[in-house]
């Protein structure tokens, strides 16, 4: 299958790009793209994982703090992830039509959007932070350690909702590789400067997020520039940008159930630690501590995810629908692997990793031992789930996702919890139990949704079913 490719302003390494994941062997285009966005989720996921490290310097409150506003960040941040996901799918799939006119268009639109938005959160939600965590039910001492840290982290989320729509725009044209180098710098830049402010100048929490923030502020300055450039392909000027319905509506249509997903179910995490915090502060800090330790295989899973669903949007804008379909195949075989190999390096490593963030509290380590035994066996079982939803994103069927994504929270995960707190005398570790329930739960439901969806694409001939910009290439 060949399609006649563009000219115009879309660079060389554009067309080669495009033409790799449409054409070439789908096991190298997986590897290629999932490898990157593993590494850049897993420093994206540091960012939390070298706050909790260096907060051990401090105390097991410090790191209980945390965790917890660990969880409201991401909150907050699913509104960015979002519109980065739909625009991703949105802009992959104009690219795989070779509609680069309207994919730099939408693009445009969705950094214009980005900036509102970022800069309304900040206004918003800074001058309510403590009652943010009031309302989050979050333990008044950590309220008083972390409230200035919350503040600081509100603002660095404000300015990485732009930043992450950037990322996405990176990742639809397949250019993973770029932007993990531009990570892997801002990470130096953020663990050299967490090192310096606690270590040498023994500063406290805050200074750990103005760490974060600085690194960030930095990559948009990187962001700024490269979306100025005369020869980027998403070069950005408000007159290229377009708030008519052709472009409003594709992105608020995807993006709008992404983001409910994934908000009502990091809401669904706070309102669990609120629950946890009736086996005290630390047990709300050792399931922090429990759903780190699990994200190390989950964020794998979750870029190859997440790359399946470029690569299945790119391919069904190119009407190789074949191809599309065989993408996701082999991410859900990719997945199960993960999985069962990050349970056996998890399970070999338990005492070592859990050691490491006690750092001495044999308390704290005992529960964080036993909540993260229940919670590793569901981690394949959640790699199913994360294969469902690449699916799902990379034909569109983002209303789908979101119904999986609130039926783990409200189906599975509050239900279970409420249940061991109220009818268990078992203690923190039934927090554990609700969460092999709840991934157990979502892995089968998945599955099944899984499998209608495969069967509805094949008896519709679900080809390319989004329509995006003032013209469709269908």
């Amino acid at each position: 299958m060949t399609q006649t490719i563009q000219k115009g302003n879309v660079k060389e390494s554009d067309r080669k790009l495009r033409e790799f994941i449409v054409t070439k062997n789908l096991w190298a285009v997986i590897f290629k793209i999932s490898l990157p966005l593993f590494l850049i989720n897993a420093l994206s996921y540091l960012y939390t994982i070298i706050d909790s490290i260096i907060a051990a310097e401090i105390d097991s409150s410090a790191i209980s703090a945390v965790a917890v506003i660990g969880q409201l960040t991401n909150l907050i941040m699913s509104l960015g992830s979002g519109f980065a996901s739909g625009g991703m799918i949105l802009v992959s799939r104009l690219i795989g039509r070779n509609d680069f006119k309207n994919a730099k268009t939408m693009a445009n639109t969705l950094l214009f959007l980005a900036g509102v938005i970022g800069l309304s959160v900040i206004a918003v939600c800074v001058p309510l932070a403590t009652s943010i965590l009031r309302i989050a039910r979050t333990p008044n001492n950590l309220i008083k350690i972390g409230s200035q840290y919350f503040m600081v982290q509100i603002v660095t989320v404000g300015i990485m909702l732009f930043n992450n729509i950037f990322m996405g725009l990176e990742k639809a044209r397949g250019q993973t590789v770029t932007i993990l180098g531009i990570n892997i710098m801002i990470m130096i830049i953020k663990i050299t400067l967490s090192y310096m402010f606690i270590k040498i100048f023994h500063q406290g929490l805050v200074m750990i997020a103005a760490s974060t923030l600085i690194a960030n502020l930095m990559l948009t300055l990187f962001v700024v520039i490269r979306l100025l450039m005369p020869n980027y392909i998403f070069r950005f000027s408000f007159k290229d940008k377009s708030l008519k319905r052709d472009y409003l509506k594709p992105v608020f249509v995807l993006s709008f159930p992404i983001f409910l997903g994934r908000f009502v179910f990091n809401l669904g995490k706070v309102i669990v630690n609120a629950m946890c915090s009736h086996y005290g502060d630390k047990a709300v800090g050792a399931l922090g501590i429990s759903n780190n330790m699990g994200g190390y295989v989950n964020n794998v899973m979750a870029s190859v995810e997440e790359s399946s669903g470029l690569i299945i949007s790119t391919n069904l804008g190119y009407k190789n629908k074949d191809r599309a379909m065989k993408a996701f195949y082999y991410s859900f075989i990719l997945n199960m692997v993960l999985g069962i190999l990050g349970t056996v390096l998890l399970t070999i490593f338990n005492d070592p990793i859990i050691r490491f963030y006690a750092k001495g509290d044999m308390q704290f380590a005992s529960l964080v031992d036993k909540i993260f035994a229940y919670e590793k066996m569901g981690i394949i079982a959640l790699g199913i789930n994360q294969s469902t939803l690449g699916l799902l994103y990379g034909y569109g069927f983002t209303k789908a996702s979101m119904v999986v994504n609130l039926a783990r929270l409200f189906v599975f995960r509050i239900p279970s919890l409420a249940i061991m707190i109220n009818l268990t005398n078992l203690g923190a570790e039934s927090i554990g139990i609700a969460m092999l329930i709840s991934n157990a739960g979502i892995g089968l439901m998945s599955l099944v949704i899984c499998i209608i969806y495969l069967k509805k694409i094949k008896e519709k001939n679900i080809i390319d079913n989004l329509k995006v910009g003032e013209t469709n290439s269908e």
